[in-house]
């Protein structure tokens, strides 16, 4: 009964949202661009979060705020419609639009052309009729080319003595920040939802082996500064049959993978029982006789299994 109800207020909410839209269609093609942005603000308040036509409230918001004259904020309204739908060709459009402006505004910015650039590819990519965006790719290509220009004969400007070495760096500096800059904007725009979870668990494992190796080494290294050898042979294992094990790591990835995909607190604390993540309290080694071996006395200091905390 109650999912019945919920399926029913769901159904209201997405049909105030879509008379909110049209009201703001209407509004913008009558020029009131102000009147617009506030029923397309509407309609994103009042849609729920999995509303098909949620990316459609942003997009429109966009441009009413780009007549508007809101760069900034139809920016932000073109980076969620983007993010919200990946292959909404007039998404991509705004966005390099927006940053276009922007661009021009701020005396031609070239990290935000290259991104105009990158977006307006994208949108032709999915999209190759979009006449308009054709022409914004080859506006801003043109500048692109020209602030590049300008920027070389500006160091071209020089004292000669140290040019050569100046100009190599420079342009390795350069060539690093574009690289990084795509690899940026690829992560933010290019991947999908799913593209970003495999993102950053890879990333995640590279800082997993990381971090294993360096805490590893330093925890052998206290011991054996601290305790001498028996100790530290007995603290390396703790470090590596129990807190920074394979498997724990990659019981953290589930339980990520379970969280960005919308998983109830309930169920993420069932799962990290499951997975061994949260522990029972029972100690399997104690260090001490008379204070009860640190899995008895204190509540558990030793080793459980699968444990990180």
């Amino acid at each position: 009964m109650s999912n019945n109800n919920n399926n029913t207020m769901n159904e209201d909410k997405n049909k105030a949202a879509l008379s909110a839209k049209q009201r703001g269609i209407d509004h913008y093609v009558a020029a009131r661009y102000q009147e617009a942005e506030q029923a397309f603000t509407e309609a994103i308040s009042i849609a729920n979060k999995d509303d098909p036509s949620l990316h459609l409230y942003y997009s429109n918001r966009c441009a009413s705020r780009m007549n508007l004259e809101k760069i900034e904020e139809a920016l932000v309204d073109a980076k969620k419609t983007t993010e919200l739908k990946r292959d909404f060709a007039k998404g991509w459009s705004r966005l390099g639009q927006c940053l276009h402006r922007l661009a021009a505004s701020s005396g031609g910015d070239v990290k935000k052309l290259e991104e105009a650039k990158r977006a307006l590819e994208k949108c032709l990519s999915l999209a190759s009729e979009n006449e308009e965006a054709r022409r914004t790719l080859r506006a801003v290509e043109e500048k692109l080319t020209r602030e590049k220009e300008r920027r070389r004969a500006e160091r071209g400007g020089n004292t000669r003595s140290n040019s050569d070495t100046a100009s190599e760096s420079g342009g390795i500096l350069s060539r690093l920040g574009d690289f990084l800059g795509a690899v940026r904007y690829q992560y933010s725009y290019g991947l999908s939802d799913n593209g970003r979870i495999a993102a950053n668990c890879v990333i995640a494992a590279f800082l997993f082996f990381i971090l294993r190796r360096w805490i590893g080494l330093g925890a052998r290294s206290m011991g054996r500064s601290t305790y001498g050898d028996r100790f530290d042979h007995d603290y390396g294992d703790y470090i590596d049959d129990n807190a920074f094990t394979f498997g724990t790591f990659l019981s953290w990835m589930v339980l990520y993978v379970a969280y960005k995909n919308g998983a109830s607190p309930f169920t993420l604390y069932m799962l990290a029982n499951n997975l061994g993540l949260i522990g029972n309290g029972r100690g399997r080694r104690g260090y001490g006789g008379g204070y009860g071996g640190y899995g008895g006395g204190y509540g558990g200091y030793g080793r459980r299994r699968g444990m990180f905390f």
